[in-house]
């Protein structure tokens, strides 16, 4: 297995590596490797393991507890244990319905990463997604160790389990754009299942909108705590109850460009913010300096199809503009 400061490493553009390519000299790593060791002696089989060290710990004890469990797969670069990468056959893994005119429709802003300076061939692409899917399969195993104690110990009947991701990610999408840092759906989109005893909504989904600042009030919600007042986030207890209750009009979601594209977290030199309502996605660049879309989720799910400068959407454009500039204070959700 690498050392964790080589899988830390984005590889220098244009070298061919053991397990996979690099990307562009602004882009991404599509480094992935098969790993020759069993789970429980992989980093993320080690968080899980002592995660269930720590729940019969704290069990034992009797009193509530707070445990966080973080596992870095599928972050890239993707590894896993072999028998994950045999479950999926590279000839059978479909490609991104894609083409790269989408690309070249893309705002420059928009775009998370140059093109590449070595384009994947298909062949490599089949290979990459099926690394990212063996790294999803293997965190899914080492998050079933938890629930397994989960059940073992009896605790579901006590505790609150949230499950969610930090960011979405691209997948070859709009033309070829890879990893996060865009505020397209594929990005800005995380997963989040969340348990929690006595709620009536036991295994429904709910489509209305909610964020990571939720979080926060949420829990302290379930534990009968009261969160501080300054806090930007809402309880969405409610639609753990009511899925389909009335909730927030908007969630937001901000993405910053740095001057060397990618280099967002070092030297910002623009922000774009974008709001996702129940039907639209509207995002300015630079305050619009740098350009604005739009898109209907109704007709446009992949958001392909840019609105903003159609002049038939020129009303929803202002209305989504203002949301946009008024903020999470304008979307709440609305009172009993």
């Amino acid at each position: 297995m690498r050392r964790c400061a080589k899988e830390e490493k984005n590889p220098p553009p244009g070298e061919t590596l053991e397990s996979g390519k690099a990307a562009g000299p602004k882009g991404h790593s599509f480094e992935w490797d098969i790993l020759k060791t069993e789970d429980a002696h992989t980093p993320d089989g080690i968080v899980a393991r002592k995660t269930v060290e720590w729940m019969e710990k704290l069990t034992r004890k009797g009193k509530p507890f707070f445990l966080r469990a973080g596992f870095r797969r599928p972050h890239s670069p993707y590894a896993a244990p072999k028998k994950y990468f045999d479950m999926y056959p590279t000839e059978g893994i479909p490609l991104p319905g894609t083409s790269p005119d989408e690309f070249r429709r893309i705002l420059p802003a928009a775009v998370n990463h140059d093109p590449p300076d070595n384009p994947l061939s298909e062949s490599e692409i089949r290979r990459f997604l099926r690394a990212y899917l063996a790294s999803v399969t293997f965190m899914n195993a080492q998050l079933v160790v938890l629930l397994d104690a989960m059940d073992r110990l009896r605790l579901w009947d006590s505790t609150v389990v949230v499950f969610f991701g930090d960011n979405g990610y691209h997948l070859g999408e709009h033309g070829g754009l890879w990893h996060k840092n865009s505020l397209f759906e594929e990005s800005a989109r995380i997963p989040l299942i969340v348990a929690a005893p006595g709620r009536r909504a036991r295994g429904q989904r709910s489509a209305c909108l909610v964020e990571h600042v939720d979080l926060y009030p949420t829990l302290a919600d379930l534990c009968s705590l009261k969160p501080p007042e300054n806090l930007e986030g809402t309880s969405f207890v409610t639609l753990l109850d009511r899925p389909a209750h009335p909730w927030k009009s908007g969630a937001f979601t901000m993405q910053g460009r740095g001057k060397e594209r990618t280099e967002a977290a070092r030297e910002i030199d623009f922000v774009g913010k974008s709001v996702r309502t129940e039907r639209w996605r509207y995002t300015e660049w630079d305050e619009g300096r740098r350009g604005v879309e739009l898109y209907d989720h109704r007709r446009d799910p992949g958001e392909l199809h840019n609105l903003a400068d159609d002049p038939r959407y020129a009303e929803n454009r202002a209305a989504l503009s203002d949301l946009l500039r008024r903020g999470w204070r304008a979307a709440l959700p609305p009172r009993a």
